[in-house]
């Protein structure tokens, strides 16, 4: 029964003994324990704070591409059309200057013609 049943002594010394140990503890370990515990916590919420941000300017990075994108599309839509414009304008001055050089080289064949024939008149 001296197994199941602690004596006196032996409750008074394991008191003693725990309420030293819980002393030095609470002066020496648990300020140190609960300092290094906040720092982490703090680390902790300034690499969430860091990630957000993070995040956060992801997201506005995507925006700022997206409106450039559409601002390099637009600027590309319009230098094709002004390219089309351009084009458009050089295909009719060549035209206009093909037909002049049409008629002019027709004219000059006429008046050729024209020589060439008084000339074969003239000869018979």
């Amino acid at each position: 029964m001296d197994l199941i049943t602690p004596q006196f002594g032996l409750i008074f010394w394991q008191t003693v003994t725990q309420l030293e140990v819980l002393f030095i503890l609470g002066k020496y370990a648990w300020r140190p324990i609960l300092n290094i515990i906040q720092e982490r916590e703090d680390s902790i919420e300034a690499a969430l704070q860091a990630a957000e941000e993070a995040k956060q300017l992801a997201a506005q990075v995507k925006l700022d591409k997206a409106a450039l994108l559409k601002t390099a599309q637009a600027e590309r839509e319009k230098i094709i059309a002004e390219a089309m414009i351009a084009r458009n304008d050089i295909i009719a001055e060549a035209k206009v200057e093909a037909e002049k050089a049409s008629k002019l080289a027709i004219a000059q064949t006429s008046v050729l013609l024209a020589k060439e024939k008084e000339a074969a008149l003239a000869v018979l």
